[in-house]
């Protein structure tokens, strides 16, 4: 199973709750994002096993992720090659078993910049423009040799919040040229509705959390949205994704 949360940089006892509950099989992934410098360290101290990018440590939050099993799982170091906000992704390779045979997934975890009209130019378009660059390579040749690792790829999953909704807009065009190099939207894909939202501010709600599946394997995977994380009696003010394997 793996699990997105943006957790609104705030670690409360719901919050470690959440992380149990989806947290309890030996390949379960939860991913969290806007997590702060303090609360990776409250984490720590409850004894569970973060993963956090490389850098920067300047950052004032972070995408990370929580895991049972480090055994079958490496964090590798891509974010070099992303080309802003390197500190909103995670990448995993996951070792699994398939038909007596042993594969590798990558499940990358996202916190896509939100952004605004003054500073979209800076930060989020060459975010996305390399993220598109990163997974067009792996999506091309299944493989991590582009980037220096001699590791072929099954599966690639993104969760995670992609801050794009609003059709028409520059973060959605960059988010469809991503489905286009070979990712599939998981929840369109299921026939589930575009305007189930999992993030509301005020009256206005958007689906901008995600999890995006390579076009191959696609159906391979279910999904759900967990909505009570968010609302009157919720611990943030977005849903949760989760996906599991067939």
């Amino acid at each position: 199973m793996i699990t997105s949360l943006n957790i609104n940089q705030k670690i409360c006892d719901d919050t470690i709750k959440f992380i149990n509950e989806y947290l309890h099989g030996e390949d379960d992934i939860v991913f969290l994002h806007e997590v702060t410098n303090a609360g990776i360290e409250e984490l720590k101290n409850k004894k569970l096993t973060c993963l956090a990018p490389y850098y920067p440590d300047t950052a004032r939050f972070k995408t990370i992720a929580i895991v049972k099993n480090e055994k079958n799982i490496e964090n590798i170091e891509l974010q070099p090659f992303i080309l802003s906000q390197k500190n909103r992704t995670v990448f995993l390779l996951q070792s699994r078993t398939k038909k007596n045979e042993i594969v590798t997934d990558l499940i990358i975890g996202i916190h896509a910049p939100i952004g605004n009209k003054a500073c979209e130019d800076s930060s989020v378009i060459p975010f996305w423009e390399s993220l598109i660059d990163v997974i067009n390579n792996i999506v091309s040749y299944k493989c991590l040799n582009f980037y220096g690792i001699n590791k072929k790829i099954q599966d690639i999953v993104i969760v995670g919040d992609l801050n794009v909704y609003v059709p028409g807009t520059e973060k959605k065009r960059l988010f469809n040229r991503l489905l286009s190099v070979g990712m599939v939207d998981l929840w369109i894909e299921n026939n589930k509705l575009n305007n189930h939202y999992t993030y509301k501010k005020g009256e206005e709600g958007s689906r901008i959390d995600y999890a995006l599946i390579s076009d191959d394997s696609w159906d391979s995977y279910n999904i759900r949205i967990v909505d009570d994380t968010r609302g009157k009696d919720g611990f943030t003010d977005h849903s949760a994704i989760i996906i599991n394997r067939k």
